[in-house]
């Protein structure tokens, strides 16, 4: 690939609205080396102006979201924002955006999407003789929160996970599970999750957003970021706390996120009486993420055993380790690939956490060393350029693979 490639990404998230994901980090990265980078998304939350029925195609040039220096130009079709039809009237006009801007621009296509867009996307690029990655952190008909749209949505997958010429998977369980359903093994390529070890690392100080939660210095903090999925296992840790409290009693639980389990974290905090130790936030900027993880004893990803926790490698993960914080996690296919022994992640099953924990926040000593190796361990394998460097040598081999056929 030559300086100033062409990279055309597609998925059927909102780039913009959305928690920024792996694909934000390492695409305002490529771009910060040169290439330009095209998304075409699906917006999620539509303004009133869109609901009424706009099906012009919208352009939001040198946008960033992780990194002020990079630019990244998002393309947002056209669709009939009402309900049952946003996603069915926008693709004809995602089918149009990708097909043109395949034949007339790009080198080379990252996908991230299976029904909104990526039929449209393979099909394009095998009409047109472009290379397609496809880059999966999911399993994303599982993903979905409609039970009936999970069959046809595994079948898509299947079918478009066959076509792609690279399927880049996020854990080794997570590839496995592609070979599984006929994905060439040759063809799946292993890439750990990336984090910006600029803004997420030991120096970061957590003074500030302590001090907003009202928390005391002699306080231990355990902290979760991100989305609040039923399977988070937040709901056992609140049911388990009166345990840990009972041997550490100076504790402060924080929850920052949002997601499908906060109505009944609240319900839970009211019924136990755990307003004074658990403190639920909304979703924050990702900007105040660094100081809100700076803020904790221990960073905490209780998982329960699910099809789809048991594949991923959460990226929340990767930045509680960059910044050098004892990391306690449940002890899953996919996390447990990517964090062999030495990695300073303390894996248990789910059943040992509470114990796991009051162990973890009764050491001091431990807490340090733990924080120190999972710093070392994320430096070596999930930094930023790390992983950039590997996806970047893999769109090159791949462009000029299809250059010279």
């Amino acid at each position: 690939m030559r300086l100033g490639s062409n990279i055309l990404v597609v998925q059927e998230t909102d780039w913009i609205e959305n928690l920024p994901l792996q694909s934000h980090h390492i695409m305002e990265s490529l771009s910060k080396r040169g290439h330009t980078v095209r998304v075409v998304d699906y917006e999620a939350k539509p303004t009133f102006r869109e609901i009424t029925g706009s099906m012009r195609q919208r352009i939001f040039p040198n946008y960033h979201r992780t990194d002020s220096n990079s630019s990244v130009s998002v393309i947002r079709p056209g669709s009939i924002k009402l309900p049952g039809m946003g996603r069915l009237s926008s693709a004809l006009g995602q089918f149009r955006t990708i097909f043109e801007n395949v034949a007339r621009w790009c080198d080379v296509i990252v996908l991230y999407a299976v029904p909104t867009n990526g039929l449209q996307t393979i099909f394009a690029s095998k009409l047109l003789a472009k290379p397609v990655v496809f880059h999966s952190f999911d399993i994303l008909h599982r993903m979905t929160n409609h039970s009936f749209l999970r069959p046809p949505t595994w079948a898509l997958e299947r079918f478009v996970y066959s076509r792609a010429d690279k399927v880049v998977v996020i854990s080794a369980a997570l590839g496995r599970y592609m070979e599984g359903i006929g994905v060439p093994q040759e063809d799946i390529v292993l890439l750990p999750p990336a984090v910006n070890t600029e803004r997420f690392n030991p120096s970061v100080s957590g003074e500030k957003a302590r001090n907003e939660l009202g928390i005391t210095p002699k306080e231990r903090v355990v902290l979760f970021s991100g989305w609040l999925y039923e399977f988070s296992g937040l709901d056992l840790i609140l049911e388990s706390l009166g345990e840990v409290l009972k041997q550490v009693p100076e504790v402060s639980v924080v929850i920052c996120g949002d997601g499908p389990l906060k109505v009944k974290l609240l319900q839970l905090r009211r019924d136990l009486g755990l307003e004074r130790y658990v403190k639920i936030l909304a979703r924050r900027p990702y900007d105040e993420m660094p100081s809100i993880v700076a803020s904790a004893d221990i960073c905490i990803n209780p998982y329960l055993p699910d099809i789809r926790s048991n594949f991923a490698f959460p990226s929340k993960i990767a930045e509680y380790m960059a910044a050098g914080k004892a990391v306690l996690a449940t002890d899953l296919p996919g996390t447990r690939s990517l964090l062999p022994s030495g990695s300073g992640v303390s894996l248990v099953p789910f059943s040992k956490f509470p114990e796991a924990l009051i162990q973890l926040l009764l050491d001091d000593d431990r807490r340090v060393q733990a924080g120190e190796a999972a710093q070392r361990h994320c430096m070596r394998n999930f930094s930023l350029p790390t992983v950039t460097d590997r996806f970047e040598n893999l769109l090159v081999e791949l462009v000029s693979e299809w250059q010279y056929e």
